[in-house]
């Protein structure tokens, strides 16, 4: 299989989401949460921000993501690409996101699969 497939496959022998996980727009087996970066509910809309990538299913390398937020209204205010080395099956992947990168408080952040391959893949 290729990249093009990798990370849109669901595995079926996948593991249990954690609770408060959302899935990964264009995956099958890849989830997200987000966070104040203190580890608790945002207070005032503008602390920086954690985001964890859960990885049920099958191991993916070179995973590139899509993360979008928006404030109130609508309005698109953050868009950025993270990549991942690696992410193997049960594996959470976590990053900070600055309050310098994001031009508003968020309501919503949105993640999405761009690209991956198969950990196994030559």
């Amino acid at each position: 299989m290729n990249g093009g497939q990798a990370g849109r496959v669901a595995e079926p022998g996948a593991l249990p989401v954690p609770a408060g996980y959302l899935p990964v727009g264009e995956a099958s087996d890849l989830h997200y949460a987000w966070t104040g970066a203190w580890g608790a509910q945002r207070l005032i809309g503008t602390e920086p921000i954690t985001l964890r990538v859960f990885n049920a299913g099958y191991p993916l390398q070179s995973v590139r993501l899509r993360a979008s937020g928006t404030a109130a209204g609508g309005s698109a205010v953050y868009q950025r690409e993270f990549e991942i080395e690696s992410l193997g099956k049960g594996e959470t992947w976590t990053a900070e996101i600055p309050s310098y990168e994001i031009a508003e408080p968020l309501i919503e952040l949105a993640v999405g699969l761009v690209d991956a391959t198969f950990a196994w893949a030559g």
